[in-house]
């Protein structure tokens, strides 16, 4: 799967996200190309966002009531979606397994202004690893097949390699994906629970719940659309766009760059940043593409030595110090003591500064441990 959008999709992004004349050359720039009969379905779900854009701005044409359809469709059919699924939700609570919303209910709950915003085809659960077996009986007992035949055991074996897996209703013939890993390559970030541990409390219909933080949502959505390639370029694009706007002064930038460079995520995320503001104007503090720039090299360097040969307990804790001090620029020396701490929790994915030592004494451990099988290789 690729990363980016087509030409003409992101035509249809710009004219759905872009404000006045720039939207609306846009707009007539991809109806110049195709219309919405011949629309690929990829690009059919940005169509409610697009409504909701064009329709301050009184475009030409016969479209906008198509659009409109559209749009009310989405609200009512997302309505129906989350209804559906509350008294999952219920049961998961009352057998007291911890979770949080993801994707497109998130979105809904946390940075659209009503439901027809986006289409909702599936509904995203992150749960504990260690709960997984838990909530894969919950929804076996309520109806939820998986979409590969799994028993409880068998789900054993494969929850260490794989991050997630689909379900689907037969009854109302909804979809459902369970996540225990985003980043199954890097699994320490979700295995201490901090994804929960920054979630946000919300409600759907009086059911108390938790949504993913919009911090961790970003970089979610940029990893896994850029790096992994697992969601598609208008999904991606499309969620990380209205988070970014809608929460540009609650997202915690820092935190976002420091457990980027903790999970090796840093250049992708950069690239992702700086191509969703030069293409589609999002709110990202011109400060922190300035800081990301100058990081972007350090880190280059550091690969690129890293590849070369085994970095040592010394370079390794010279770098992170480097990284801390390029962050935390104009900033004194006993500032940058002072906020050492928390750069590491957030860097090695910590919930607790008291974890700090113990997860220092675990990581030379592992250096010594590297070295030592590399010095001294069985036959």
């Amino acid at each position: 799967m690729r990363p980016f959008p087509t030409e003409q999709q992101e035509l249809l992004l710009q004219a759905a996200f872009l404000q006045g004349d720039l939207a609306l050359q846009a707009w007539r720039a991809w109806l110049s190309q195709t219309d919405l009969d011949s629309i690929d379905r990829e690009s059919f779900q940005l169509l409610p966002q697009l409504y909701r854009n064009l329709s301050h701005l009184s475009p030409d044409g016969d479209e906008l009531p198509k659009l409109k359809g559209i749009y009310r469709h989405a609200w009512a059919q997302n309505q129906v979606s989350l209804h559906q699924i509350i008294p999952l939700l219920q049961t998961l609570q009352e057998n007291r397994i911890d979770f949080l919303l993801l994707n497109g209910a998130a979105m809904i709950l946390l940075h659209l202004s009503d439901y027809g915003h986006r289409l909702l085809s599936n509904i995203s659960i992150f749960v504990r690893v260690n709960q997984v077996r838990a909530a894969f009986r919950v929804l076996r007992n309520n109806d939820w097949q998986p979409a590969s035949p799994l028993s409880a055991e068998s789900l054993r074996q494969v929850t260490p390699a794989r991050g997630s897996i689909g379900f689907s209703n037969r009854e109302n013939q909804a979809k459902l994906t369970l996540y225990w890993h985003l980043y199954p390559d890097i699994q320490h970030l979700q295995s201490n629970s901090q994804l929960l541990h920054y979630a946000i409390r919300e409600k759907l219909h009086h059911v108390p719940l938790k949504v993913i933080n919009p911090t961790d949502h970003l970089m979610y959505l940029c990893v896994s659309g850029f790096k992994y390639k697992r969601l598609a370029p208008l999904h991606w694009i499309t969620d990380a766009i209205i988070v970014t706007n809608r929460a540009s002064t609650i997202i915690d930038w820092e935190r976002l760059i420091i457990q980027a460079m903790g999970c090796r995520f840093f250049l992708p995320l950069q690239e992702t940043l700086l191509y969703l503001s030069e293409n589609y104007h999002v709110l990202i503090p011109p400060e922190i593409l300035k800081s990301m720039e100058r990081l972007a090299t350090l880190v280059s360097d550091y690969k690129s030595r890293a590849g070369k040969s085994q970095i040592s307990v010394l370079t390794a804790g010279r770098f992170i110090w480097f990284l801390n001090s390029h962050l935390a620029e104009q900033t004194s020396w006993l500032r940058m003591m002072i906020r050492f701490p928390q750069f590491l929790q957030h860097y090695w994915g910590l919930i607790y500064p008291g974890q700090i030592p113990f997860t220092i004494l675990k990581k030379v451990l592992q250096t010594i441990r590297y070295g030592w099988s590399c010095e001294h290789p069985q036959n």
